[in-house]
């Protein structure tokens, strides 16, 4: 579906929007806690979810595409690398989070507590890197509209 709204849309504002709602995804995790309702938690996932599958396939290709055929699998490589370079990032950044909050302890009734705080911190964290890419994201919007009227010209 994404895919098909890429081709008849652009397919940065799709990925944008894509971005966006993970975003938004991770905001209302932030709030999630030991009381959270089952509708909280479906939320979220919802919105992560709908917002991941509205940003890979866009994304992709408006990458592609914004590459000349030759350098396809050079595109294809950088996507891959920046993904796991992503991943990565992101478990460093979870392991940092619960080691200042609980230690290296096992999560257990005693410490889940800190355990939840330090879920909610990590996902604030994220909501601010989810901010700043959409803002790259719909700057990237932005340039290749100018790239395309340079051309035309």
């Amino acid at each position: 579906m994404a895919g098909r709204l890429a081709d008849r849309y652009r397919s940065e504002n799709i990925a944008t929007i894509g971005m966006g709602l993970c975003t938004l995804g991770l905001f209302v995790a932030v709030f999630l806690s030991q009381e959270s309702s089952y509708g909280m938690i479906f939320l979220v996932q919802i919105l992560l979810g709908f917002g991941f599958a509205l940003f890979v396939s866009p994304n992709a290709a408006a990458i592609m595409a914004s590459v000349q055929p030759v350098h396809y699998g050079l595109a294809s490589a950088l996507v891959a690398t920046m993904r796991y370079t992503g991943m990565m990032t992101s478990m460093t950044i979870i392991a940092v989070v619960i080691s200042l909050f609980i230690g290296n302890q096992p999560v257990t009734a005693q410490t889940a507590p800190g355990f939840v705080n330090s879920m909610q911190m990590a996902f604030l964290i994220f909501t601010v890197m989810g901010l700043f890419g959409v803002s790259l994201s719909f700057g990237r919007g932005k340039l290749s509209m100018s790239r395309r009227a340079m051309t035309s010209d």
